[in-house]
């Protein structure tokens, strides 16, 4: 699934159900300069975050927030290392596991 993403964001909509496991190395990779990628699919799509250590093999968390604004749809994951780093999924999209 990774290979065929832009820089970004993530579409995972194709009625089938997609596992996306993302680690923070794949987050950095496809968000670009400002850190921050946008997954966007349905219900039947899950989302796992895995290997969160930094270069540093310090590990890192990400707590969730409720989207605002123009992310209203979206939960928020936010990097504890580098809060500048944000996954923001899609909320129809279930079963997020860090």
């Amino acid at each position: 699934i990774l290979e065929e993403q832009e820089t970004g964001g993530i579409n995972l909509l194709n009625n089938s159900q997609d596992k996306l496991t993302l680690t923070l190395d794949d987050v950095l990779k496809l968000s670009g300069d400002d850190k921050q990628i946008k997954i966007t699919g349905d219900e039947f799509d899950s989302v796992a975050f895995k290997d969160t250590k930094d270069s540093n093999g310090i590990s890192q968390s990400l707590s969730k927030t409720a989207g605002e604004g123009v992310d209203k749809t979206f939960d928020v994951y936010t990097n504890s290392g580098d809060p500048t780093v944000q996954v923001k999924v899609e909320q129809p999209i279930d079963g997020i596991t860090s």
